[in-house]
């Protein structure tokens, strides 16, 4: 019965902001990939924990990377080593951890 095809659903509904998710689920998410390249069993795997290890620290490297680029958006290049740590310690570390940096010291001289 050759009838004429549904029609499509609709579209999502548009918001204003970006999906967000709770910062919970992260957590679980990321505590459940690191157990799963930990601890998985390795005479079933083609890798070593080597490998295992490597990969998830280029998982971790790729994440940072973006995170990074996400913060900096939009915003000038640092142009001294001050400014870049004033971007890690301002933008960078309330984005990734929730909150201010909790210490930082200077010899004065240019070492932090």
């Amino acid at each position: 019965a050759g009838g004429a095809a549904p029609p499509p659903p609709p579209p999502p509904p548009a918001t204003s902001s970006p999906v967000q998710v709770a910062e919970i689920c992260l957590d679980l998410l990321l505590a459940e990939t690191e157990r799963h390249f930990m601890h998985r069993d390795v005479q079933n795997a083609n890798t070593s924990s080597s490998d295992d290890a490597k990969h998830l620290q280029a998982i971790g490297y790729r994440v940072g990377y973006a995170l990074v680029e996400r913060c900096s958006r939009g915003k000038p290049r640092p142009t001294d080593k001050l400014d870049a740590v004033k971007f890690v310690c301002k933008d960078f570390w309330s984005a990734a951890f929730g909150k201010n940096v909790d210490h930082l010291r200077t010899n004065h001289r240019g070492v932090f």
